[in-house]
């Protein structure tokens, strides 16, 4: 039982390291976003080896892409009034 407890503490712990590595940063040209779909399936292999990617997009590239808008705000929570008694 206390090897099993040991060799947890093992993995449990964390490096000092605070550096993140930096991801595969994309910009495509105009041409290449014309079908944001095809481009990002075209840069695929590059996203599953790093893990995440970022595109940024060229100038103009949201013209003609529907903006989703925000959802509405929640409604406030219920409260319960019990009547005062008479």
């Amino acid at each position: 039982m206390q090897r099993a407890i040991k060799a947890s503490v093992k993995l449990q712990r964390r490096t000092n390291s605070v550096e993140v590595p930096q991801c595969p940063v994309f910009r495509p040209t105009p041409d290449e976003f014309a079908d944001p779909f095809a481009y990002i399936k075209s840069i695929t292999p590059e996203g599953q080896a790093a893990g995440i990617v970022k595109i940024i997009p060229p100038e103009g590239a949201s013209d003609g892409i529907p903006v989703v808008p925000p959802p509405p705000p929640p409604p406030p929570p219920t409260r319960r009034e019990i009547p005062a008694r008479r």
